[in-house]
Formats: C-alpha cells, sequence, structure tokens
C-alpha cells in the first residue's frame, strides 16, 4: 500500500483550512513518532494553529528530545468543553439563565424548593473540539481514544497492519514516516516546508526509523527527501545526535557480552548469541533489557539472514528471533512454540527451550530450511 499525490493534496488542504487539531501517538511512541510530532508541533505554532496530544506523552528520556520540543509536546492541551453538574434529585433547579456582560459571564441557577449548596455542584471536562484528528503509527482505530466519529482523521502510518481505516490514508510500507511527513508539511505537493523549522525533526525522524541508514530497506526516494531536507536547513548535527539510539553503559556491557558467546554460520548467514543469568549479575541489568541488546545485535548484523539472542532466566531460555520479512512469515508455521510478533521482522519467544542448546538446535533446523 502506499499513498498517491491526491490523497497528499486532500491531506494539505485539511491541515491548511483546519484550525484546531488533536494528535494521537501510540502508547509507546518509537523516537521517528515523536520527531514527527514535533515537526506538526512546529508548523502548526508557526501558522497560528492550535494542536495538542490526544493523550498524555509517556515518559520520554531527555537525550532523546530537545528540552523545547518537549515542552513544546506537554504544554499543550486540547481544548475541551467545560461542564457544570448539578444533582437535581437533591436539589432541584428551577430556572437556569445566563447573563453575559463585558468580560464576564455568569451561570445563574435558581433553586425550586431547597438552597443550593457546593455539595450537589461538581465541574468536569467535556468532550474534546478538534477541526481534524492526525492519527501518527495508529495501525488499529481501537487504539484511538476519540469518541467522535463526526471529526476526519488522517491516518498516518508505515506499517503493513494499518486497515486503511481513517477518513483520509497516508500510509505506505515504501517510506519512513519522515518522508511521509516532509511531504504532507508543504506549501504544496512540490513546494517548500511550510515552516522550515520542521526539517531538523523530520531528519532526526528518518535516522531513528532506519537505524542510522543501516537498514536493508533504504530507497533512493528516502535520500532524496534527506537531501531536500539538509537543503531546506535541516541541521545534521541535532538531527544525527537526536536520532541516534543510546543506551546505559551496563546495555552496551550486556551487548558486549552477547557478542563473546556468539556464534557466526559464515554459509548460512546465521548468527546466533547467548546472555547467561551470570551475565544479567556482572552488568547490573536485567532481562528487560535484552530488547535493547537485540537492537544493537540487528545494527551488528545486518548483512546475516538472519540474528537470534537467547538468554537465561529462572524460568527458562526466551529469545529473540530478527530476519527479513519475508523469511519470518515462513517461519512463523514451522515454529514449535508459542511466539509474539514485536514487528514483521522481528518474533519473541519466551521461557520456550530447557536449555542453549536444544533453543539453538530447534531454531537452526528450521532457519536452515528457509535458506
Amino acid at each position: 500500500m502506499t499513498f498517491s499525490q491526491d490523497t497528499i493534496r486532500e491531506a494539505q488542504n485539511l491541515l491548511q483550512t483546519g484550525k484546531q487539531f488533536l494528535l494521537a501517538l501510540p502508547q509507546e511512541p518509537a523516537h521517528e513518532h515523536l520527531f514527527c510530532a514535533v515537526a506538526l508541533f512546529l508548523t502548526c505554532a508557526a501558522q497560528e494553529k492550535q494542536i495538542a496530544l490526544l493523550n498524555p506523552l509517556p515518559a520520554i528520556t531527555h537525550n532523546t528530545l530537545l528540552p523545547e520540543w518537549i515542552a513544546l509536546l506537554t504544554n499543550a492541551r486540547p481544548q475541551r468543553e467545560f461542564m457544570i453538574v448539578v444533582d437535581t434529585q437533591k436539589t432541584p433547579v428551577a430556572e437556569l439563565r445566563y447573563e453575559k456582560e463585558d468580560a464576564q459571564l455568569t451561570i445563574i441557577l435558581t433553586p425550586e424548593s431547597s438552597p443550593l449548596t457546593s455539595d450537589v455542584i461538581r465541574y468536569q471536562e467535556g468532550a474534546v473540539h478538534a477541526d481534524a484528528v492526525i492519527a501518527l503509527g495508529i495501525h488499529d482505530p481501537a487504539l484511538l481514544s476519540f469518541p467522535s466519529t463526526s471529526v476526519p482523521t488522517i491516518n498516518i502510518d508505515t506499517s503493513e497492519e494499518n486497515t486503511a481505516w481513517g477518513t483520509l490514508n497516508v500510509v505506505s510500507q515504501e517510506h519512513m514516516l519522515g518522508e511521509i511527513l516532509s511531504a504532507l508539511l508543504r506549501v504544496s505537493p512540490t513546494g517548500p516546508l511550510s515552516f522550515p523549522d520542521a526539517a531538523t525533526p523530520l531528519l532526526a525522524s528518518v535516522i531513528a526509523q532506519t537505524a542510522q541508514f543501516r537498514k536493508m530497506t533504504l530507497t533512493s526516494h528516502m535520500f532524496h527527501t534527506v537531501a531536500t531536507l539538509m537543503q531546506e536547513g535541516a541541521d545534521w548535527y541535532t538531527a544525527v545526535s537526536r536520532g541516534t539510539s543510546s543506551s546505559p553503559l551496563g546495555v552496551y556491557q550486556l551487548y558486549g557480552r552477547a557478542m563473546v558467546r556468539s556464534k557466526i554460520d559464515e554459509t548460512q548467514h546465521v548468527v546466533f548469541c547467548f546472555l547467561t543469568q551470570e551475565d544479567f549479575e556482572k552488568t547490573g541489568r536485567t532481562s528487560q533489557d535484552t530488547y535493547a541488546v537485540m537492537r544493537h545485535l540487528i545494527q551488528t548484523f545486518l548483512a546475516q539472514h538472519a540474528c537470534v539472542l537467547f538468554w537465561q532466566t529462572s524460568s527458562g531460555i526466551s529469545a529473540y528471533l530478527y530476519g527479513h520479512t519475508t523469511s519470518m512469515n515462513m517461519l512463523q508455521s514451522q515454529l514449535h512454540s508459542p511466539y509474539t510478533l514485536i514487528t514483521p521482522e522481528l518474533i519473541y519467544l519466551k521461557d520456550s527451550f530447557p536449555s542453549f542448546q536444544e533453543g539453538e538446535d530447534q531454531l537452526r533446523s528450521i532457519l536452515y530450511t528457509l535458506h
């Protein structure tokens, strides 16, 4: 699935004519989502449009976003109705009226039979108002906590799981999020960015999603977008420093131990890496850090067909298995253990093997049939 220029024009028209927007992000947004969100907020602020996050932003490490970017995303509040709710069962209301004079609005409640007291009155927020909802990386509409169906939604995503559920669907597995936003945030499909300062976070998004240009799925149009953003004033140093993943020292030490315990089959181009309970103890890390270790291993062994990380816990041997999407689709039908598909290229097997050797033998036999 890929987006058309007609869809881009429609989405641009909605962004240009609207005044108030809501931005929906995944529950755990990746760096590329956050950088694209910053680009949207910067552009809207420059055009004196209002934009706010639909849901509160989860905790962000300060080495991901610039402090001013964090403030930009967290300070904006969505416009909501404000309601005064009266318990009329306890205190019936005979009349409701309001008076508006100069800069003051007075709401007047006339009780019917007994005095009104503060304990029968409460204040609460009501519906959110927006000209459009921009959903960034939300592949399933059930994940969008916005009740109104009358507000148009711009569905922006790169996931193959996206069901094209939006009013407008700017969805493509062939493009990076930064590419899509770069196309959207222009004065016209072939014109310049509406706000040049958005070029830096857009470039950071591309850098983050491509693992610093080390993924095997890089395209010519992606490099064209990068070149265009650079020409439009993107700050290369800021984009690289923010878009490059960093980890605590202990994670790098854990990664080093996994590398020491690695095996590479140069004929089948398969890598097996291992972490013992002692490795976690020596580095002061836990099994929760294995995903970060796996990310580093993937970047190290991109030239291989598959990469497996086994780790030991008190309840068994778990594993991450990474490979090209086509191979992963074929492999899923052959797995003997329950698994979780993290991404189309990454599978998680929890407590699936009694020993390292048995896990290696089982996955080796399956992987070798695919190549």
